[in-house]
């Protein structure tokens, strides 16, 4: 017996986007031979500008408001979904000055060797943050952070 697998649901805006742009392109194969004149010359340009319309508006949102993007199901735990929504982040700690110091010893200039550690760490717990400035930022990851020095030896 063949085990199938459910189907999955559109549950990021960016297949959203895509299922519109390949509505439009769809209408375009089919309705454009069946019209004629005014109206099939207005339907071409909307059949080319709806789509670059549709990549520009996904770009500005993505600059502007790139939390939007996201769904619950695209976390491992739904509450940081919450925390990156509601932006629940700590003000400077010393376990988060502690892992910053290791990662950019100069203030400015990220030492590679140790951020390789520090993202193989975080690989390694499970854990993908956006960023590691997220990662230190964010309160949601407090006993990450305290484990993280524990377990790279810092203190």
């Amino acid at each position: 017996m063949v085990s199938q697998k459910p189907l999955r649901q559109i549950s990021n805006p960016l297949t959203l986007i895509a299922v519109f742009a390949g509505l439009a392109e769809v209408a375009a194969t089919t309705v454009l031979p069946m019209l004629s004149g005014t109206i099939q010359e207005t339907f071409v340009w909307y059949v080319m500008l709806f789509p670059v319309l549709l990549v520009l508006a996904f770009f500005l949102t993505l600059n502007f408001n790139h939390v939007v993007l996201y769904s619950p199901s695209d976390f491992q735990d739904e509450s940081n979904f919450l925390g990156v929504l509601t932006g629940r982040y700590s003000s400077g700690t010393s376990d988060a000055d502690t892992l910053r110091r290791y990662w950019k010893p100069n203030d400015s200039v990220v030492d590679k060797r140790n951020e390789r550690r520090l993202k193989e760490w975080l690989r390694s717990n499970g854990l993908e943050p956006e960023s590691i400035t997220f990662f230190l930022r964010n309160e949601i990851f407090a006993d990450a952070r305290k484990q993280a020095i524990a377990d790279l030896k810092l203190q």
